[in-house]
């Protein structure tokens, strides 16, 4: 998500969900795609069931042991970030130790919807790439160690999803017409992504824009994107995005089909695309729940004075965990008092950690936090947080534990994705 639109006014975006490491090369390009699918925004199931614990989760309980546990297939290798002032990325091993280092101009390390990193470590770090969209160019462009080359000229973009370390995208770009705004969502490998069609159209007369949110795939091959609602060029005291609805386009039928109604915004999903997380659409809690089964899900009440909701929902590699964000306040208020605080569950429902935005400001140098999230996660019990204080360019990761210790500070730089084995 776009997370400095609470200051620029613009629209955010969110993370994505980490996906799988491992994820086999495509073996041959998809299927072209030259048919164009037309829809429009309108719910046709009825709103969720809603299925509340029994009792509110307000006592912390312990993590399950994981000294038995596996190592998942979907724990990241590393993670790239864009330190200040834009402009460049870097590539971190584990060890938070630089290996590798691309330029990338008009990139800024506010938003990982506007890049995707292609490669595997277990490949040399010198042959990881990274497609961007540069605000300067206004176009996709890619960077490699021989330098940046442009893959697509773009008019007006609007974000990226990828399948992980694999070089295929969904992006979107919009147009205003008589009907409304135009959204029009291209896939494709990077070798051919200069002349993939718009597979989707979405005519909007309420100005939303269609964001991929992630794609489906099988062994490396696209199966379908999933894809949400936004409201276009709002802005305001805005904490989470938001989203609305989520579909899924099938690109071998090219049909839309209804998963989460108009009353609710996708927050996250897991990196195997088993689970799912999502609020209501105004304020609501934290709800989780298998993708193949929203009906069963349950819902992680709201901390008593997180009147901003809940939202930027991500999940560990072994789906053992979920972290998320809560807020309360306002940040452009005259007397700004927004106030941020991480929780961090299993998924079965137990609470095991809540990280106020105060326990924070110390460690990135800063008097107070205005903004931090959880990004992702290292591996099954280190959880990636992204801060920023008054200096918003200025941010910084750090990483903490399920039960809440271990915070500690690691890199400078806005996050904006992983690197997988």
């Amino acid at each position: 998500m776009r997370r400095s639109f609470h200051f620029l006014s613009i629209i955010a975006a969110l993370i994505i969900a980490s996906l799988a490491c491992n994820v086999p090369q495509l073996s041959a390009p998809p299927p072209t795609l030259t048919a164009t699918a037309t829809f429009t925004n309108t719910p046709t199931s009825p709103p969720l069931p809603t299925h509340t614990p029994a009792e509110p989760m307000a006592t912390l309980v312990p993590p399950p042991p994981t000294a038995e546990a596996a190592v998942s297939p979907y724990q990241p290798a590393g993670y790239y970030v864009v330190p200040p002032p834009g402009g460049t990325i870097l590539v971190y091993d584990l060890g938070n130790q630089v290996i590798a280092q691309l330029e990338a101009p008009g990139l800024y390390g506010d938003n990982p919807s506007y890049a995707h990193l292609a490669g595997h470590l277990a490949n040399d770090a010198a042959e990881l790439s990274v497609a961007f969209f540069s605000w300067e160019a206004r176009a996709l462009l890619l960077t490699e160690q021989g330098g940046v080359s442009t893959l697509r000229q773009v008019g007006e973009f609007y974000m990226l999803a990828g399948i992980p370390s694999t070089p295929f995208i969904a992006f979107t770009e919009l147009e205003y017409t008589d009907a409304g705004l135009r959204s029009m969502l291209s896939v494709g490998e990077l070798a051919n992504i200069a002349t993939a069609p718009a597979i989707a159209n979405v005519v909007d007369s309420g100005s939303y824009a269609m964001r991929p949110l992630a794609i489906a795939h099988d062994q490396g091959q696209a199966r379908g994107v999933y894809f949400t609602m936004i409201p276009y060029g709002i802005g305001g005291d805005i904490v989470f995005e938001p989203r609305q609805n989520l579909k899924y386009l099938d690109l071998a039928s090219y049909q839309s089909s209804e998963v989460l109604d108009i009353s609710t915004s996708p927050s996250g999903f897991s990196p195997d695309m088993t689970w799912l997380a999502f609020t209501a659409l105004h304020n609501g809690p934290m709800r989780l729940a298998p993708l193949a089964d929203i009906s069963s899900a349950i819902t992680l009440p709201l901390l008593p004075d997180s009147d901003r909701g809940a939202g930027e929902a991500v999940f560990s590699p072994d789906n053992q965990y979920i972290a998320w964000k809560e807020g309360s306040g306002w940040m452009m208020s005259e007397t700004p008092n927004f106030h941020a605080t991480i929780r961090i569950a299993t998924t079965s429902g137990g609470i095991t950690a809540q990280i106020p935005d105060s326990a924070i400001a110390a460690l990135i140098g800063n008097p107070s936090v205005v903004w931090v999230q959880p990004v992702g996660w290292l591996d099954n019990t280190t959880l990636l947080l992204e801060a920023r204080g008054d200096e918003w360019n200025n941010a910084a990761l750090l990483r903490v534990n399920p039960d809440g210790s271990g915070l500690a500070y690691l890199v400078p730089g806005g996050f904006m994705g992983f690197v997988y084995p």
